[in-house]
């Protein structure tokens, strides 16, 4: 069995590895095309041994899935870039909020020690400005710190995701997976080596995407995420054909 392939550099937003095309496609919610770095004569000597097990249109359903799971693995790329964003501003949007609470919280005290002061210093704001008006602040003020102080406490924050999650890799070999089952009718197996992740390795490399390893090391490092990834999409895997893929084991 391969041993797992030293990273070497942690890929927290893939898109910078990803070709534009495939980011266009993804981005302007193109239908399902073929990637054109899979139309060449090349491409097709690359991916005929893996078509002979596909079932129908062997060759260009192949290329087709190749091309799908990459515009999946672009949709889960541009997500995780999007919840990282917002989890950042939501954090800073919280930390503004707790300013706020301890702000109005530092106005109570000092109405509550020197009211008099206070009110003196209220009306100073405008000849407009009536006794009442200070009272209805503070009765403002202190709902709006307990709304606020019960939104910082159920505010769902966006979880991170764990330390050198690769959204884009995790969903390409995902798709992948399910197309390889939906194509054969045969699920891969659960191995860092075999048929498929030679299949993957040949994909990524046409489709000249980059990775953090060397190419050399390409295949262990895709065979490693491949069996994790089949091995979670197994127990699943019965249902998604049965719903959306009738008639494949």
């Amino acid at each position: 069995m391969a041993s797992r392939p030293r990273r070497r550099t942690r890929r927290t937003d893939s898109l910078a590895f990803i070709p534009e095309e495939l980011r266009s496609a993804a981005v302007q919610n193109s239908p399902p095309f073929i990637a054109e770095s899979l139309r060449t004569p090349e491409a097709s000597a690359e991916l005929r041994e893996f078509a002979k097990l596909w079932r129908v249109d062997p060759l260009e359903t192949l290329k087709l899935a190749i091309t799908c799971a990459a515009v999946a693995g672009v949709y889960a790329a541009m997500y995780a870039r999007q919840k990282a964003s917002a989890r950042q501003e939501s954090e800073q949007a919280i930390a503004a909020l707790s300013d706020v609470v301890n702000g109005i919280s530092e106005f109570e005290k000092m109405y509550s020690s020197h009211p008099g002061m206070t009110r003196c210093y209220f009306q100073q704001i405008g000849p407009d400005v009536e006794e009442d008006d200070l009272q209805l602040l503070m009765r403002h003020l202190m709902s709006s710190r307990q709304l606020i102080t019960t939104f910082r406490e159920n505010w769902g924050q966006p979880q991170p995701y764990p330390p050198r999650y690769d959204a884009f890799t995790q969903d390409f070999i995902r798709l992948l997976t399910l197309h390889w089952h939906a194509g054969t009718g045969n699920p891969p197996g659960r191995s860092r080596q075999g048929p498929f992740v030679t299949l993957a390795s040949r994909a990524w490399r046409l489709l000249k995407l980059r990775a953090p390893v060397d190419d050399d090391e390409l295949e262990d490092w895709l065979g490693y995420r491949a069996e994790r990834s089949i091995s979670d999409y197994m127990p699943i895997a019965a249902i998604c054909i049965e719903k959306y893929l009738p008639g494949t084991r």
